[in-house]
């Protein structure tokens, strides 16, 4: 990465899109790198990007998991949805590797 370290992500529920990095962000980041790299100067921080991730859920919603979903009845049928997969889907990305397989396989002769 040229020389370089790069911190996060971080994660905050937004109402509307913004992809603008907010100035307080390098505080935060320089408190948290910091742990690590305890030599580390304040200005070397600098913002580089952002991005929205969708969620399942809200602020204040239970926990959901991701879905696997094939939406015949939605007047899609084929299209294999696959929502909301974070960490818990990383690690279990061969059972739903093979969890699609499998409903491909059902789907296609």
């Amino acid at each position: 990465m040229g020389s370089r370290l790069r911190f996060g992500p971080d994660a905050e529920y937004v109402h509307e899109i913004d992809y603008k990095v907010k100035a307080e962000k390098r505080e935060f980041f320089y408190q948290a790198a910091q742990k690590i790299i305890p030599d580390l100067e304040r200005e070397s921080i600098i913002p580089d990007m952002s991005g929205i991730r969708p969620k399942l859920q809200g602020p204040h919603d239970a926990v959901k998991d991701f879905i696997i979903k094939e939406e015949s009845v939605l007047g899609l049928p084929g299209l294999i949805n696959l929502l909301g997969i974070e960490s818990p889907g990383l690690t279990a990305c061969i059972a739903i590797a093979k969890k699609v397989s499998q409903m491909v396989s059902e789907i296609l002769p």
